[in-house]
């Protein structure tokens, strides 16, 4: 008999970590919560077994194994479905066959933020502050309207009620508006959330010089290559950053001596982490081991596992130890300036054994991209993207923590 059971997890909306599946109603599929623990039957796995064997079923991108064991099992509808249990638990209770436990104790390495991280922000100059909001509210004051070049911002940069049109590679906008500045201006959220007290310890990496922020600047072009029209909505085509981060990291091994005893974080400019839960993570770590933590995904790995290899996710926070700086410096390169950083980093890391060290509390995606249930169960160390969110308001509700700050400031006008 076909069983398949456990805790069932739902997306909210279609979500790019899910491939988009399901786009029409994306809550009639469920997939297991593996904390929970779930069953498959023999026949199910025996079923599986011959998917994976006959090839019928593949991911270039191996990003949440849960929904594409589910995915796999669904088999496009011919296959089997996952049974909803209540039964399998996180809390420990009579009622429950399962539940959930987390390290409790406290681990050995001692390390604290102002001395042991040295925290880089990749950035461009178009987001680092508000001279073009500026010129905006001027010309709705002026004149009442105001068209606005989407190309210029970022991606789904405008929340507003209005008429909309679109020519080619731009799209326009009438009045009435109202325009996110964290959206186009993602330095400041960063200066005013989680790097508020760290001044010290965050660096920005911009293509431009900003005393005011302050920046320093890389002899690396940004990588914006234009916009394009996916699913209705204008976004933004980012290429990867490579030479910026490889910049970042040859950086740090410049000052080798200073930057032994801390580890290297690089986060995107519309990552939210929180720098205090991170240190309670690292304590766990050697810093002196060869080693990468953050959220890890896979690329064109084979049923076999002999292809493929493991990256950690840029947008969600790539930690390294010094000594994994060190090596990968030394040994690997970019293969042009606009490659994906964190892909080329995985496969250095795969080729040098630097094993790249998965934690769910990283995310990739918005607090929205994921299920409730799932979120809520391992309190978070970081998001990324900030579209149809506001960023305060996400750090606060997720990331920060009563006992590290009492207020959170938005950037005025």
């Amino acid at each position: 008999e076909d069983i398949f059971l456990g805790y069932a997890l739902h997306d909210r909306h279609p979500t790019i970590i899910h491939h988009y599946a399901f786009v029409n109603d994306p809550t009639k599929f469920s997939y297991p919560d593996f904390a929970r623990g779930f069953v498959l039957s023999t026949a199910v796995l025996l079923k599986l077994k011959q998917i994976v064997q006959g090839s019928g079923f593949k991911f270039n991108f191996a990003i949440d194994a849960k929904h594409e064991l589910a995915m796999m099992l669904w088999n496009n509808g011919r296959g089997s479905t996952l049974l909803h249990n209540e039964s399998f638990c996180t809390e420990n209770s009579s009622e429950c066959i399962t539940n959930y436990q987390t390290n409790r104790e406290s681990c050995r390495y001692e390390f604290s933020i102002r001395k042991n991280f040295k925290v880089a922000v990749k950035t461009y100059q178009k987001f680092h502050r508000t001279r073009s909001m500026y010129l905006c509210l001027l010309s709705f004051l002026l004149h009442g309207f105001t068209f606005l070049m989407l190309s210029e911002f970022s991606e789904a940069a405008l929340t507003f009620s209005a008429q909309r049109w679109e020519f080619s590679e731009y799209t326009f906008v009438s009045y009435p508006f109202f325009v996110a500045k964290h959206l186009l201006f993602l330095v400041p959220v960063v200066k005013n959330t989680w790097a508020k007290k760290y001044n010290g310890t965050v660096e920005y990496f911009s293509d431009s010089n900003d005393p005011d922020i302050p920046t320093v600047k890389v002899k690396v072009r940004n990588t914006d290559r234009g916009t394009t029209n996916v699913n209705s909505k204008t976004r933004f085509l980012f290429a990867g950053h490579c030479g910026k981060t490889f910049i970042i990291m040859s950086r740090f091994v410049q000052n080798f001596e200073n930057n032994e005893n801390k580890w290297l974080i690089i986060v995107d400019d519309d990552t939210l982490i929180s720098l205090e839960r991170l240190e309670k993570l690292v304590k766990c770590f050697d810093l002196e081991e060869k080693i990468i933590i953050g959220e890890r995904y896979g690329f064109g790995f084979s049923a076999s596992g002999d292809r493929g290899y493991d990256y950690p996710t840029g947008g969600s926070g790539m930690i390294f130890s010094p000594t994994a700086v060190k090596v990968l410096t030394e040994k690997c390169n970019c293969p042009s300036l606009d490659s994906p950083d964190d892909m080329i980093i995985g496969m250095c890391a795969r080729n040098l054994g630097i094993p790249i060290i998965h934690n769910g509390a990283f995310h990739q995606a918005r607090p929205e991209d994921y299920s409730i249930d799932y979120i809520s169960r391992l309190k978070p160390i970081s998001f990324h993207k900030h579209y149809e969110i506001d960023p305060y308001d996400v750090y606060r509700k997720y990331l920060l923590d009563n006992t590290t700050e009492t207020a959170i400031n938005h950037d005025e006008f």
